[in-house]
């Protein structure tokens, strides 16, 4: 019969199994094992397990819907310091999905996974079934998105991600799918486990510490508690810490040279205000207290640089510590009472580039007439007696970010039978409080008192550039003060579900399971008081700085049932539908349908239609107006790329403001596939999927308002003298829609080579030929698929050993190239022609290897190599400091990884 259908074998090997030990082989659930039948013994009771796509209990593992299962084995073999680093590599992640290393993102030290590239917001997140509290920040003050940094890697059993979309059993936001993490349920014993890791260049050193000690078994004395301590420290990585990003003169690339001359402490040229392209700048006189130039032969040769790979982190500075608890207790009754605390602080700092005084010029926030501060004549560091032009980096205080996060959950539940219902109801209360800071953008009103706005000129002359130590303390603090934006979220949930047989069928069991949950959410961010908008200053005393606050509330109640029906012995249908009520946007009806038809002995097709409803989230719906930078190509005074051109990549100021007319978000996912059991302990899995979702919440794309000024009349301001951009007023709407085509593959084998040992493979493919996007309603749908940020293809293949106490596996990771250019009518690069391999980012394969050893009492040992050949990331010409795509590679090069266990 199927031979992957025997939960207990493939439950068995999900927690305790070698890597590739999924692939096992299965009974018919009506059949007594063979070992049974040849002895006369009494057949064996096959238990019953819930798997990730049903909430009814089952011996059959293979449901309707495709589920990806990570063991904790696979885990420990990446050298995987946190789940984010876990979930990078999945094939199924694409766009959307951003990590600790983000900046822009206001969310720095967290992170987050898009299936199918939806977005963040698009992916339930569940532990262990059950929702919990977002992020206190939206992503890009938008997205609200569980961090899934926050859960503690240590006591991860497994990883579940349901890839099909639309989930009527968990929540009808799932549109792009589930991932549900599998947290350990109890423990015996005493277990303490360390592990340290860096890379071949010796930098960005990691260690982790881990304590677990539990007591009582639930089979003998009808109780466990346990409890676990963990600690992870990981040091910061600079972009000029490697090889691609040593320097910012990206001419050994055919890219042109990034370093800047408005450094720190910065140049001096003669004043010439009428110099359109200089800003206030002529010919170069000297560098400014006498900075030394890099003499490079370069047109920088006798110039003071500003080198961005210098305040550019490629790996965030980060601590995680946790403190996790959970226990359960069997009553006489045989109901037992389950519950369990997590607690995790995370701390997190980002650097990032410091503010030039172009950025308060014509060519962004439009405080000074000139992209240069002119020192008068007879000023203290004017060297000359006419006026100059000081292109200067504002760098007195380094510039970063920051973030503490620390979240809390609760869980209390009872668990038994009654009536023939196998029951379980939970209470869960969650809690994320987040602190946001950041240095680096400058208080207007203080800097506007050391340069007039209005010329440009310095009016105060005892404030001396390029040496901070010269200012009193006071003023440097006021001129960069230390921002601090805060964000709570909570989640209260009550659940109460069961499932059972309800009658006997020709073809077997009708089972069913019902349930309803009740909800409360609360979402607020408070934006440092310096960034508040007012209507004297609508971008805040700060405006170089972006801002993003939301206040709301609401009640949510929920209602499914889902139903396995056996038509005939081989054709299971499975039928569910959801109710979900939202206080603040309305109710929704969301069915799903699922078949799966084993066709043969060792062959099962299987399919799922549903639909989806997503509300606008809490920082969706009752955000409060927040300002943002964009970088925009001005399609007046840019009409075809040019790196020279300011206006092709220009840093402009937007006005989002809030709309409370936001409708939800719907959408249609169907999927259909089959699972192979080619021969004994080989099988192959495939699943095509299909998602459409429509009245995206989104904000206006300002390149899209740009490019259609008579469809968005009055929102772009432009400079009345420079005609240049100033701002543009943007804000949440329902759009248009984004339909996923695409295909995901899966082999599972093993072999057992005797005396050589035992083998294993697995291999998980994703292919996304198909990403069509139509931006507004009417407008021409466009494939975005290999398009920039958008790779086609995905996979990994892992290969194991294990013989005796040792283990090996070696995986490969491929992530597929793609184009520079955004979409299919975006024909411009700028590299055409004279260095086309910049008009695309390369695909990347890295190699990793993990070697494991259990020969001595007590003591297990592990050793991971990452990026074993030290595979640098693709570059990406638009990452002006980085040049690499953080979502999708990492710029560390090969990395090592030491892990040892011992258990008392």
């Amino acid at each position: 019969m199927f031979r992957r259908s025997l939960v207990a074998r493939a439950a068995l090997a999900a927690l305790c199994g070698p890597l590739l030990s999924n692939a096992v082989q299965a009974q018919d659930a009506s059949a007594s094992p063979p070992e049974a039948a040849a002895t006369g013994a009494p057949a064996a009771t096959l238990n019953r397990v819930e798997v990730t796509g049903s909430r009814i209990k089952r011996v059959d593992a293979e449901t309707p819907a495709p589920v990806q299962v990570i063991t904790r084995e696979q885990i420990d073999r990446t050298g995987a310091t946190s789940v984010s680093e876990v979930l990078r590599r999945v094939p199924a992640g694409n766009t959307g999905a951003f990590n600790e290393n983000a900046v822009s993102s206001f969310t720095p030290g967290a992170s987050s996974i898009s299936l199918r590239g939806l977005g963040a917001q698009a992916t339930l997140v569940l532990i262990d079934g059950r929702r919990t509290t977002p992020y206190g920040f939206g992503s890009f003050g938008q997205q609200a998105f569980v961090d899934v940094n926050t859960i503690p890697l240590e006591m991860v059993e497994r990883i579940e991600i349901l890839l099909d979309g639309a989930s009527a059993i968990y929540g009808s936001d799932a549109i792009g799918g589930v991932l549900n993490i599998i947290l350990k349920k109890d423990y015996t014993g005493t277990e303490i486990s360390a592990g340290m890791g860096t890379t071949s260049r010796f930098d960005g050193h990691n260690k982790r510490a881990s304590f677990t000690a539990g007591r009582g078994s639930l089979a003998a004395d009808k109780y466990n508690f346990f409890v676990n301590l963990s600690h992870v420290d990981q040091k910061e990585v600079k972009a000029n810490e490697r090889p691609n990003t040593k320097t910012t003169n990206y001419t050994r690339f055919g890219l042109p040279d990034r370093r800047s001359s408005y450094s720190y402490p910065g140049n001096l040229y003669t004043f010439n205000p009428d110099n359109p392209t200089g800003a206030g700048t002529g010919t170069f006189i000297s560098p400014f207290l006498g900075c030394k130039p890099p003499n490079d032969g370069t047109v920088f040769a006798t110039r003071c640089t500003y080198e961005r790979v210098d305040d550019a982190s490629i790996q965030a500075k980060a601590e995680r510590n946790t403190l996790f608890m959970g226990g359960t207790i069997e009553l006489p009754s045989g109901a037992q009472v389950f519950g369990g605390l997590s607690i995790n602080r995370t701390e997190a700092r980002v650097h990032d580039q410091a503010y030039a005084s172009a950025d308060y010029g014509y060519s962004g926030l439009f405080q000074f007439p000139y992209d240069a501060i002119i020192l008068p004549a007879g000023h203290p560091q004017n060297p000359t007696g006419d006026p100059v032009a000081l292109r200067y980096r504002f760098n007195d205080r380094p510039s970063g970010v920051d973030s503490v996060s620390t979240v809390s959950r609760v869980t209390l539940g009872v668990r038994g039978e009654s009536l023939g219902w196998d029951l379980e109801s939970a209470l869960v209360y969650a809690r994320s409080s987040s602190e946001y800071g950041s240095v680096g953008p400058l208080r207007d009103s203080v800097l506007n008192s050391i340069v007039d706005p209005t010329t440009g000129f310095v009016v105060d002359p005892t404030f001396v550039f390029g040496n901070p130590g010269a200012n009193a303390p006071g003023v440097i603090n006021s001129l960069y003060p230390r921002l601090i934006s805060k964000g709570l979220t909570t989640s209260t949930a009550v659940d109460l579900r069961g499932t059972r047989d309800l009658m006997q069928l020709p073809a077997g069991p009708l089972g069913v399971a019902m349930g309803v949950e009740f909800r409360r959410e609360t979402f607020k961010t408070t934006p440092d008081p310096l960034l508040v908008p007012s209507a004297s200053s609508p971008f805040g005393q700060i405006s170089a700085a972006s801002t993003f606050g939301a206040d709301g509330s609401r009640n949510v109640q929920s209602a499914y049932a889902e139903f396995s029906v056996p038509i005939v012995r081989t054709l299971e249908a499975s039928l569910a539908g959801r109710f979900d009520n939202y206080s603040d946007a309305g109710s929704s009806t969301t069915p799903k349908v699922g078949l799966k038809w084993k066709a043969l002995p060792n062959l099962a097709l299987r399919a799922t239609w549903a639909k989806g409803f997503r509300a606008p989230s809490l920082p969706e719906s009752a955000t409060a107006p927040s300002t943002g930078f964009y970088a925009v190509q001005d399609p007046v005074k840019c009409p075809i790329y040019d790196d020279a051109n300011p206006d092709c990549y220009r840093g402009i100021l937007a006005n989002n403001t809030p709309n409370k007319d936001l409708k939800p978000e719907t959408s249609r996912s169907i999927s259909y596939g089959l699972v192979w059991d080619v021969v004994d302990d080989w099988s192959i899995t495939g699943n095509v999927f299909n998602i459409k979702r429509t009245n995206e919440i989104t904000s206006l794309d300002p390149n899209y308002v740009l490019a259609n000024p008579g469809i968005y009349p009055g929102r772009v301001t432009r400079n009345p003298d420079t005609n240049s951009i100033e701002s543009i007023r943007l804000e949440l709407t329902n759009l248009g829609s984004t339909e996923v085509r695409g295909l995901d593959l899966e082999l599972r084998g093993k072999v057992n080579g005797g005396e050589a040992g035992k083998f294993g493979l697995i291999g998980t493919f994703n292919y996304l030929p198909y990403y069509k996007v139509t931006p507004v309603p009417g407008a021409p749908t466009q494939n975005y698929a290999g398009y920039y940020q958008q790779p086609k293809q995905r996979w990994q293949i892992g290969v194991d050993r294990e013989k005796g106490a040792w283990t090996q596996a070696v995986s490969v990771n491929y992530v597929g190239g793609y184009l520079f250019r955004y979409n299919p009518t975006d024909t411009d690069c700028p590299y055409a022609g004279t260095t086309d391999a910049r008009c695309s980012i390369s695909s990347m394969t890295t190699w990793d290897l993990a070697i494991g050893y259990k020969g001595l009492k007590n003591i297990e040992l592990g050793f991971v190599i990452d990026n074993l050949f030290d595979k640098q990331a693709p570059i990406d010409a638009r990452q002006t400091a980085r040049l690499y795509d953080s979502a999708f590679h990492d710029a560390l090069g090969r990395k090592f990884a030491l892990r040892g266990k011992y258990t008392f």
